[in-house]
């Protein structure tokens, strides 16, 4: 797995519900990146460790101060979830892990697979789309997802760049040309589902886009969508799509992780 290079894997944690992480490992054996828990809409920084097909990651607060949780798991040879016994597949597309809570010591079964890969570094997560500094779009999303909470639609249509896709859970895509069309479509729009999830969207989590997509970030909607930013941190579209099932999972890892395991090279 390069070093210069960001993963985002998409899976489950028990109890919680639908989890989604991006990861950087570096070529010192590290692992660094984002833990969002999209059940508790909580955002974490991951620091850990890998040797081998095993690792161990900590899971700490925002500010990176106090650890929350720790991940201990593996890379397996198969997956595990598969209908076929004999499937194996690529060692790196699929994380197995126990996620153990600092507070509580209860443990929970977590399972992701990857689901795509983008140039890029924990610091600087968009700078395939053009952008110099990451806070400008991730304030940018963070104001959007508060003026939706507040109804402040003067001041969402503020951040919208026209023309403006929006795509529509019937299926229907349009494109909307000034401001004054996108509030006369406002409560079609921005519906009550789509603002119910919303306001349990993880403003962080958010990535960059590649091939005919590039130059876009889109923030993930908790229960299915995207919303589409430039590089300026302008909303470029608005993709409501069906919500999904959240499925909670009770998968325990084949192998636990053996603490005498020798470093290797990744």
């Amino acid at each position: 797995m390069e070093g210069n290079w960001l993963w985002e894997y998409n899976g489950d944690q028990a109890e919680s519900g639908n989890v989604m992480v991006q990861l950087n490992f570096t070529t010192n054996n590290e692992i660094l990146g984002f833990y969002f828990d999209l059940g508790q809409v909580r955002e974490y920084k991951i620091r850990g460790c890998i040797a081998e097909r095993y690792f161990i990651m900590w899971l700490f607060t925002k500010d990176e101060n106090n650890i929350e949780a720790r991940i201990e798991g593996e890379f397996p040879k198969a997956d595990p979830r598969s209908q076929n016994p004999s499937d194996k597949i690529l060692q790196e597309k699929i994380i197995t892990g126990i996620l153990t809570s600092k507070t509580s010591e209860r443990t929970y079964a977590v399972y992701l697979k990857l689901e795509s890969g983008i140039s890029g570094t924990l610091n600087h997560r968009f700078q395939i789309a053009g952008v110099k500094d990451d806070d400008l779009i991730l304030n940018a999303s963070k104001n959007f997802l508060t003026a939706v909470a507040n109804d402040e639609r003067e001041h969402v249509t503020q951040m919208l760049r026209f023309p403006l896709e929006v795509y529509k859970q019937n299926g229907i895509g349009i494109e909307i040309q000034t401001s004054k069309s996108f509030l006369t479509q406002y409560e079609e729009i921005i519906n009550d589902d789509l603002k119910e999830r919303l306001a349990k969207t993880i403003p962080g989590n958010m990535q960059a886009y590649a091939g005919n997509h590039l130059g876009e970030i889109g923030l993930n909607i908790t229960g299915g969508g995207v919303i589409n930013f430039d590089e300026n941190g302008k909303v470029q579209g608005i993709f409501d799509w069906k919500p999904t099932v959240i499925i909670t999972s009770a998968l325990t890892p084949s192998t636990t992780p053996d603490a005498s395991t020798p470093t290797a090279t990744r």
